[in-house]
């Protein structure tokens, strides 16, 4: 079987796992409330992020990577100092339920995060500031995502939808229905125009970014599709799921062309290293693996 290269835990089911820009950090989200941060170089437990009182849903590194900021249960997301872990601020008041999911903008200090009230939030994380709802779900938003220009978001429902939101207006601009079923995952390129989504229905797609238009499916796993991202060149695609196995496809030909027997229960969270070079996979297991690619 194949071995990763780290084999990281926390003390009940992980909900995600980011790198930093620079390759160095894997933060780490968890249902017993709290982040990890951890070295890439020796595997060692850096920081231990204390706070949120309730699960750990999603958490991203800012841009320069000096901050992380989470998204939790608890209905409120939480910014962190990533080289002391210490926290700088809690923003609360954009959620009247769990939040489910979060994006960082690689531009500017915001935010998106969606949540089970239906709703998805942006917010000046400088200033600790709700903006303007997104509103139009009809059920819980499970997943979010920029564009590459960050003038653009992609949110998935369980209303098994798609939805294309102007940034940072909350505009509504596209809808689209893409799943039989919940869409529990949506990824973007970090150049190109596709959108991703991955759904109860066990289905991966590819969307044309601009018109909404489907463009290609991807079959293979045979449980409920629960992560995805694209390598930084856009060319591999990740997808993980219930099903416990991370499947790699050729974003060209739509074809898988390696699957990672992973985990011993729901992939939550797949992500690559800004190289390329290691992908990252988190489990309701309550394990996080790092795994070397090529």
């Amino acid at each position: 079987m194949e071995q990763p290269r780290f084999d990281f835990r926390h003390n009940n089911a992980v909900y995600w796992a980011a790198f930093d820009p620079a390759g160095q950090t894997l933060v780490t989200a968890s249902l017993d409330n709290t982040l990890k941060l951890w070295s890439l170089e020796s595997g060692a437990l850096l920081h231990r992020l204390k706070g949120h009182v309730d699960g750990v849903s999603s958490a991203a590194f800012s841009g320069d990577g000096s901050k992380v900021v989470s998204a939790s249960i608890d209905r409120s997301l939480k910014v962190w100092d990533s080289q002391t872990g210490s926290l700088i601020a809690t923003l609360t008041g954009g959620h009247q339920n769990h939040v489910t999911c979060l994006a960082l903008a690689k531009s500017a200090p915001l935010a998106a995060s969606g949540g089970f009230d239906n709703l998805v939030r942006f917010w000046d994380v400088s200033a600790g500031t709700a903006g303007a709802p997104g509103t139009g779900h009809t059920g819980a938003v499970k997943a979010v995502a920029f564009s590459a220009d960050d003038q653009i978001l992609v949110s998935g429902s369980d209303d098994s939808t798609l939805k294309w939101w102007e940034v940072p207006t909350g505009k509504a601009l596209r809808s689209v229905r893409a799943h039989a079923g919940s869409v529990e995952c949506v990824a973007l390129p970090g150049s190109g125009t596709l959108v991703a989504s991955g759904g109860e229905d066990r289905l991966v797609k590819l969307w044309d970014a601009t018109t909404g238009k489907p463009l290609t499916t991807l079959t293979g796993h045979t449980r409920f599709v629960k992560s995805l991202a694209f390598s930084p060149d856009g060319k591999t695609l990740a997808s993980g799921g219930y099903d416990s196995v991370v499947q790699l496809w050729d974003v060209n030909t739509s074809q898988s062309v390696r699957t990672i027997r992973a985990h011993r229960n729901t992939v939550y969270s797949v992500a690559f290293s800004a190289d390329g070079n290691w992908l990252a996979t988190a489990s309701f297991d309550r394990s996080i693996k790092v795994w070397k690619l090529g």
